[in-house]
């Protein structure tokens, strides 16, 4: 004990102890206490039969708590037999003499190197010193029981598969340098609650963590090569070390609430010239922060591929959640799936940039909610990658505090969700085209406080599919469609396709949200494309007369192949808007006839249905409608100078017909044509002279010889001798040169049992046939010398369903579907 015996080296050959006669009777002891300093590469055989090793006498004792000082200086030193397996107080120095020096598990037997087995080392001793040198342990050999591990350089490889840990010593660390290295080809776990300087994954297989890291636990560096997967699942692996990354490696990590990875790379930097990382476990309500850079100062990281998973059917898509946050912006040189259900955000101020062929993909089903913009291409916006991928599948939300924000011309026209979740009730964000939500669109409410406006820009927002209708989810003062900014007007629009079915449009104008709620009761509807529409304008409706009480807002209800609907409506307004007498005001519409109330306003000379005003909720309601208009609240007032009774514009071969009807003129001087593509840009088509004072009914046209291809709007200004003027409504007109003949549309009306077929063209001599979905013939017809534009014809008996009606005329054959 106490005793040190160095065998050393002649130079670089290592010096043995043997026996110079034969015959004699030799003997070595290493006491309890004692030390030997081991060079051979053999290192110390047990079996007096062997001349093998530093030892080479006939007796060999080695106490189990002996000191054995590994020193070679070969590529590989073999630990030998001679080393108690026992667990014991043993303390184990590797100092060899590089690190491509190697200390392996191994014995020479005389003919061969077999493996020597595991070395037991418990916790009354020193352990596991290894100064230099890389110590190789494999499932045949290996340091094992509850003794210490000191690192003060020198690598440990540890091939142990799981369940076993590896590093198996199980005491305590004292790690000051030096790499620990899991090099299976298969799975392991790393031994957990340690604090490790440097740590190196390899070869295959996945490797995982026993339990959670302490804070500050890697205080260097972490490598994983080859095809190595580390999982680190949700326990915790951070500190100050740097992350390197190379081959096809994978590195996974599902914590929750942190910055993912968790190494701050403050001591060493992010090289991941290879690899994959993968943030993955998060649910619906439940987020993760993907780290954009490293070091201090911070220097963005450079992620050759990531993968972005969550578990579930359903993205975190609450107000202010995503499932994964960028932590900052950063840099992408492979390929970045962001997969479905996820829901990513990265905010106005960070930009994933390029760095050679970088890829962005949003897959169908996940998320990005975004507060800048995204281009299609170029180095503008939040993504920048040389290729990046915005689905239709996909949907989108717009956060942060930039305001107003442009969503970009990545944006895609058509989504699946829509989510409006800013900083502020003031941050606003600009439609820039006429774009289609096909499920919902989610807005804030007064209970999760979502905020934002989404400012339609004159562009309109469509909800819904032509077989599913869409879904309007929060909206409040705070966080609304604004249709209305003072200088342009958008529409929010419904896809119908249900009756007996509310259809909500959270709109108002750039201070104020003023709902419109319409319940549909009942409506015929066509196959394809029906639809309702609303825009609110924070002004008195031009029409109004010479009413004095009334709101300064009104509702443009616009509707698109809805047949005799019948449905009730509620529209807010706020305080600002009454014009005199709050308590006096109804619900009104307007109609070519003039003005349309409940029949609660007695002041109304038309009226229908039933409603009423709320007071206290602001709120304006009436049921019982038949047709769409404008809306907005009146309380008195006389009918306008002109009573309007229709207006409308159709092809007529080479040109386009308007015709209007009045009930009544007043001083009217006479109408001035008016025809604009958009309602916006009006340019005056011609004058017509009206009848002054005239108390019965008069009919006006007008021919437009030059019509404009496609849809035109077409409406009348009305103007008096004193000059005053006022609108009719805007009506659409399609006007095509090269489809003068065919089928336009076909109306069903069961309850006549009657199909009407309106038709461009002349037609002399025609045939019909009705069929069903199989082609099966349900009906045939001859027509002679109509050229009226329209067929109308009984039906037989018909179940309910989809037909097709097939006219035959001129030499051609039109065939269009139509719901019974």
């Amino acid at each position: 004990s106490g005793g040190t015996l160095d065998f050393g080296f002649n130079g670089s050959t290592a010096l043995n102890l043997i026996e110079t006669t034969s015959s004699a009777t030799t003997g070595f002891t290493l006491a309890a206490g004692g030390k030997i300093k081991i060079s051979s590469p053999n290192g110390i055989d047990k079996d007096g039969a062997q001349l093998s090793g530093n030892v080479q006498l006939d007796s060999r004792t080695f106490n189990a708590t002996g000191i054995y000082h590994y020193i070679g200086k070969t590529p590989w030193q073999r630990i030998g037999d001679g080393i108690p397996a026992v667990v014991g107080g043993k303390y184990v120095l590797v100092e060899l003499d590089a690190l491509a020096t190697t200390l392996v598990f191994e014995a020479y037997n005389g003919s061969s190197y077999v493996a020597s087995g595991n070395i037991g080392i418990d916790n009354t001793g020193n352990g596991l010193k290894i100064i230099q040198g890389t110590v190789v342990g494999t499932p045949s050999g290996d340091f094992t029981g509850n003794g210490l591990l000191e690192m003060t350089g020198g690598l440990y490889q540890s091939s142990i598969v799981a369940p076993t840990y590896s590093p198996q010593l199980s005491g305590g660390y004292t790690l000051t340098a030096g790499t620990i290295e899991l090099n299976a080809s298969g799975n392991q776990v790393l031994r957990g609650t340690r604090d490790y300087v440097n740590l190196r994954f390899s070869n295959s297989g996945t490797k995982t963590l026993s339990s959670a890291l302490p804070v500050n636990s890697i205080d260097s560096l972490v490598t994983i090569q080859n095809s190595a997967i580390l999982d680190v699942a949700n326990n915790e692996f951070s500190g100050p070390a740097g992350l390197t990354m190379l081959n096809t490696s994978y590195f996974k990590m599902s914590s929750l609430n942190l910055t993912l990875p968790q190494l701050s790379g403050i001591n060493r930097p992010y090289l991941l010239t290879g690899g994959t990382v993968e943030l993955y476990g998060t649910n619906s309500s439940q987020t993760q922060s993907l780290r954009g850079t490293f070091g201090s100062p911070t220097t963005a990281i450079a992620y050759n591929n990531l993968e972005l998973n969550a578990s579930g059917i359903s993205g975190n898509v609450s107000v202010g959640g995503a499932n994964v946050v960028a932590q900052a912006g950063f840099v992408l040189k492979g390929t970045m799936n962001v997969n479905s259900p996820v829901c990513f955000k990265l905010g106005s101020g960070f930009t994933i940039s390029d760095q050679g062929s970088g890829v962005f993909d949003l897959k169908p089903g996940s998320t990005l909610k975004y507060g800048g913009s995204v281009a299609a291409s170029g180095a503008s916006g939040n993504i920048q990658t040389a290729t990046r991928n915005f689905p239709i599948t996909a949907s989108y939300g717009f956060v942060g505090n930039s305001s107003p924000q442009n969503p970009g011309s990545g944006l895609p026209t058509t989504m699946v969700n829509m989510y409006l979740d800013k900083d502020a009730a003031a941050n606003r964000v600009l439609l820039a085209q006429n774009t289609n939500v096909t499920n919902m669109l989610k807005l804030g409410t007064d209970v999760d406080l979502g905020k934002g406006k989404l400012d339609l820009n004159g562009y309109d927002l469509t909800l819904g599919t032509t077989s599913t209708n869409g879904v309007v989810s929060g909206g409040y003062a705070d966080s609304y469609v604004i249709t209305w900014d003072g200088a342009v007007n958008g529409k929010l629009k419904h896809l119908v396709n249900t009756v007996l079915s509310e259809y909500n449009f959270p709109v108002g104008d750039f201070d104020y949200y003023t709902p419109f709620k319409l319940t549909l009761q009942d409506a015929e509807l066509p196959l394809l494309n029906a639809s309702l529409a609303v825009a609110v304008r924070a002004e008195a409706h031009p029409l109004l007369g010479t009413s004095t009480n009334y709101l300064k807002r009104y509702w443009a209800v616009t509707d698109e192949q809805i047949n005799d609907p019948d449905y009730d409506v509620e529209f807010t307004y706020v305080a600002q808007d009454p014009e005199l007498s709050e308590s006096d005001l109804f619900p009104c519409k307007y109609n070519p006839a003039g003005w349309l109330s409940c029949t609660e306003n007695t002041n109304a000379v038309i009226t229908t249905g039933s409603g009423g005003i709320n007071v206290g909720s602001k709120l304006l309601s009436w049921s019982g409608l038949t047709t769409f208009s404008d809306f907005t609240g009146i309380g008195n007032g006389s009918p306008l100078p002109v009573t309007w009774l229709h207006v409308s514009a159709n092809q007529q071969k080479e040109q386009v017909e308007v015709t209007w009807s009045t009930g009544s003129e007043t001083n009217n001087s006479h109408f001035v044509v008016q025809r604009s593509t958009d309602t916006k840009e009006v340019v005056q088509m011609g004058i017509v002279n009206g009848h002054g004072t005239s108390a019965i009914s008069n009919h006006y046209s007008l021919i437009d010889r030059a019509p404009l291809r496609g849809v035109s709007y077409y409406r009348i200004k009305q103007v008096d001798f004193n000059g005053a003027s006022e609108y009719s409504a805007w009506v659409p007109a399609r006007f095509d040169p090269e489809e003068l003949s065919g089928i336009r549309y076909v109306n069903a009306d069961k309850a006549r049992g009657e199909v009407s077929i309106f038709f461009a063209g002349e037609m002399d001599h025609a045939s019909v046939t009705i069929s069903d979905t199989r082609g099966r013939n349900c009906a045939s017809y001859h027509i002679v010398n109509n050229n009226q534009g329209v067929i109308r014809l009984d039906m037989p008996v018909l179940a309910p369903g989809i037909y097709f009606v097939s006219l035959n005329g001129n030499g051609q054959t039109y065939t269009r579907p139509f719901k019974w």
